[in-house]
């Protein structure tokens, strides 16, 4: 596993579209709010932006979520959201 950025915020959703969404959808790039399914995505494209978000970042990310905003901002923001609940984790 990588390691994880110390803030959230430092998690942009340019990098998001670089280094997980445009390999997993095989395109070169992606504008942030551009729906995963245009580009003929998949569920399982999701789950594996998921595990690649899992290795990257060490966060476990809600399907159903990424599902209802599938784009690069909002896989970015489901990132930094589960950053946030890590750091503020006893």
């Amino acid at each position: 596993m990588s390691e994880s950025p110390s803030e959230p915020e430092s998690v942009t959703v340019d990098e998001v579209a670089a280094e997980i969404v445009c390999p997993v959808l095989g395109v070169p790039s992606v504008a942030p709010d551009e729906d995963f399914f245009d580009h003929d995505a998949t569920s399982l494209h999701l789950v594996r932006m998921a595990a690649d978000a899992y290795q990257r970042y060490g966060v476990e990310l809600p399907l159903p979520e990424l599902f209802d905003e599938p784009t690069a901002r909002g896989l970015c923001r489901l990132i930094r959201e589960e950053l946030g609940a890590a750091a503020g984790a006893p």
